[in-house]
């Protein structure tokens, strides 16, 4: 199940991971499997919602939860997403380059979100350096935010003293920020 957009790029053929189920694909290109995006309504390499009762075409029913998942990918960058509901969760999911030293952080959670991780990175099977980072929020109360990440350097505590890690803003590094509409 493929969205009008990428039914008519031309992907690269060579096996791939759905990264829900684990289950082959036919490019590496591709989020998920054909079962996995019939069962979430989405788009199985863009990821976007194509199912009925999609929000801005990127909602989705999750078998596991609920609620509601709104699913919000790198080209969202600087959009509104409107339509959203108290008690949906919204996943934003960016890619990343492990090897950079750079990876992405939370600039700005407003109080009209409850944040659910710190952001899980899924490594790319087919070359690990490569992967993307997936932060998860839920919407607590109605209202009009912006959700915003940037790229840090993260620190990790190593040493006698351990420390807590921590992370540091990338001078001059990316930033993601989406609006989201909670009704």
């Amino acid at each position: 199940m493929k969205c009008q957009t990428c039914t008519s790029k031309n992907l690269v053929w060579g096996l791939g991971f759905c990264k829900r189920c684990g289950g082959t694909t036919p490019s590496n290109m591709y989020r998920c499997c054909d079962k996995c995006a019939q069962d979430l309504q989405q788009c199985q390499v863009c990821g976007i919602g194509m199912g009925p009762g999609a929000s801005n075409g990127s909602s989705n029913n999750t078998s596991k939860q609920n609620a509601y998942l709104v699913k919000v990918i790198d080209r969202n960058n600087g959009q509104t997403i409107k339509g959203v509901r108290v008690g949906e969760l919204i996943e934003i999911t960016l890619e990343e380059d492990q090897y950079s030293g750079k990876e992405w952080g939370i600039k700005n959670c407003p109080s009209a979100f409850d944040k659910q991780d710190n952001g899980v990175f899924t490594q790319n099977p087919q070359n690990p350096q490569y992967g993307v980072r997936t932060f998860t929020f839920a919407c607590k109360q109605v209202d009009i935010a912006a959700l915003e990440l940037h790229e840090v350097h993260r620190s990790y505590g190593y040493g006698y003293w351990g420390g807590g890690g921590g992370s540091t803003p990338v001078s001059g590094g990316k930033t993601f920020s989406v609006t989201i509409e909670v009704m």
